[in-house]
């Protein structure tokens, strides 16, 4: 016999689940330890290679395939090195999305291009100087991945969890 509460309907169980997107980043450092930076066209300010996933996309497929698509690098993974829950307004609305970073390296650099639409401009900076460029969120991130070794760190808002 079934409890009072079960649903008795897979698909209607399946409606009342989340509907969370996720989203991938990356950091990128060449051979001289600087940190790979783009300029996106669409907002202010400078960003960490990544976006949204698709449909059906793994985090790991969705930094393969905006690495390629925002700059034609080719990536390695290297590790996950952070995961953040982010739960905030946007445009009066409530959103909740899980974006996922990646340590990831390129063998080579000389193949960078960008497509001047989506993104305008990318540089290499050194990591100490981030706060110039990144939003405060970003190098909060940053500063977590080059304290340690220990990874993945778990952060919720944008803030380490610790």
């Amino acid at each position: 016999m079934a409890h009072k509460n079960h649903i008795h309907c897979r698909k209607t169980w399946l409606k009342t689940l989340a509907k969370r997107h996720t989203a991938s980043g990356a950091f990128i450092f060449n051979e001289k330890n600087q940190l790979l930076i783009l300029k996106p066209s669409y907002k202010d300010g400078w960003n960490l290679p990544g976006g949204v996933t698709d449909e059906f996309e793994s985090p790991y497929q969705t930094i393969v395939r905006e690495c390629k698509e925002e700059t034609n690098l080719d990536i390695q993974i290297q590790q996950l090195v952070l995961i953040d829950y982010v739960s905030e307004q946007v445009d009066g609305e409530q959103f909740d999305h899980v974006e996922f970073y990646f340590l990831a390296q390129a063998k080579t650099f000389d193949c960078i291009k960008i497509d001047n639409e989506e993104i305008i401009d990318y540089k290499f900076i050194d990591p100490k100087k981030a706060h110039i460029y990144l939003p405060d969120s970003y190098c909060k991130r940053l500063q977590a991945i080059l304290d340690t070794d220990r990874y993945p760190i778990l952060f919720e808002n944008k803030k380490p969890l610790n």
